[in-house]
């Protein structure tokens, strides 16, 4: 049976294009002297990702033209609500005073955000692994990156972030997020032994035998830009180990038990310095940070449930006295009772035995 005969033409027709256009780049783009450099799958992929930025740009496009619109109506209805034409001009001007005044503003929020990023420690993206990993994980590191950038813009005590040894594939994928407009970002394709030179530098790995129990303002702490750790053992302890690096690990055993893999993402590293630079705990910093698919349990929680239960026992206890004070009460009344039955019993048998002694003496 023919694969079309259960689709719609349309379909039929659309598939049998896109299959020729790509049969016609294939023999466009081979030659009899060279071989074949893309399937028709990758064909496909790649015909996806240009339709996909060009998408992007009419969107982009339409956005541009709204904002424009919605101003453009803005001006005509303040402008006619004024008559007069020095009006006008007023009005332009004050438009005008405003927009310095906000540019303004922003340069010294600038200028007051570096300032406070320079007063901590710093954080190293170490991202010298890209001819390690496939373009999928260059991608979940870009997208991680972009999360340490906004985890550290929004922080209360944000650090200055470095992007050291920047491959050409990572570095394109980063520069779509308007990365030259990121403040308190210093990028390099250097190493950051040659690009960090006025703090002493510390690699934060799993591998590490030291942990690492407070953070240091004149410390540079490293973390290795990889995703896929299981197929790079121990890369980055080896790589500090070489470099004469010191090197510590998360206090996630002294703090929080995992009841799945402990190694973490580079955004929850990052977030996890900053929360505990912020809150001065470890417990809170992991129970803030660490997703519950991990199955996390940290001491502040294991506190919590211990100190409710502790109550639920005192509750326990205080009901349990309250039942047995009751059922002492209720024993005792019936004792009483008892006691007051068999006492008026003698009494009654005794007068009897009176009132027959009289009976006989008569």
């Amino acid at each position: 049976m023919d694969e079309h005969e259960h689709l719609p033409p349309e379909s039929c027709s659309e598939d049998e294009n896109n299959s020729k256009e790509i049969d016609n780049e294939l023999k466009e783009s081979t030659n009899p002297s060279e071989p074949l450099k893309m399937s028709k799958n990758q064909l496909r992929r790649k015909k996806k990702a240009e339709r996909w930025e060009q998408i992007k740009l009419l969107k982009k496009e339409k956005k541009a033209k709204q904002k424009a619109e919605s101003l453009t109506e803005a001006g005509i209805k303040a402008s006619s609500s004024i008559q007069n034409g020095n009006e006008i001009t007023d009005f332009r001007n004050r438009r005008n005073e405003s927009v310095e005044e906000r540019k303004l503003r922003k340069e010294k929020e600038k200028v007051e955000y570096l300032q406070r990023c320079s007063r901590n420690f710093s954080v190293i993206i170490d991202c010298s692994w890209e001819s390690d990993q496939q373009e999928r994980q260059l991608k979940s590191v870009s997208q991680q990156i972009l999360f340490c950038y906004g985890i550290n813009k929004r922080a209360l005590k944000p650090s200055t972030l470095y992007l050291t040894g920047l491959g050409p594939r990572l570095e394109e994928q980063i520069s779509k997020n308007n990365i030259s407009e990121w403040l308190g970002v210093i990028r390099s394709h250097q190493d950051y032994i040659d690009v960090v030179k006025d703090k002493e530098l510390v690699y934060l790995t799993s591998d590490a035998t030291d942990t690492l129990t407070q953070l240091d303002t004149n410390c540079a702490y490293i973390i290795g830009g990889i995703v896929d750790r299981n197929s790079m053992k121990r890369a980055t302890w080896n790589k500090a180990n070489k470099q004469g690096i010191r090197t510590v690990k998360l206090p996630l055993r002294e703090h929080c038990t995992m009841s799945s893999t402990p190694v973490l993402t580079v955004n929850h590293v990052f977030e996890i310095l900053v929360r505990f630079h912020e809150l001065g705990c470890w417990a809170k910093a992991f129970e803030q940070v660490l997703p519950q698919r991990k199955g996390v349990a940290t001491s502040a929680v294991n506190e919590r449930e211990s100190a409710s239960s502790g109550d639920r026992c005192e509750e326990k206890e205080k009901e349990d006295d309250i039942n047995t004070g009751a059922v002492l009460e209720t024993e005792k009344s019936v004792e009483s009772e008892r006691e007051g039955e068999t006492e008026s019993g003698r009494k009654r048998e005794r007068e009897r035995e009176d009132d027959e002694q009289t009976e006989a003496k008569d």
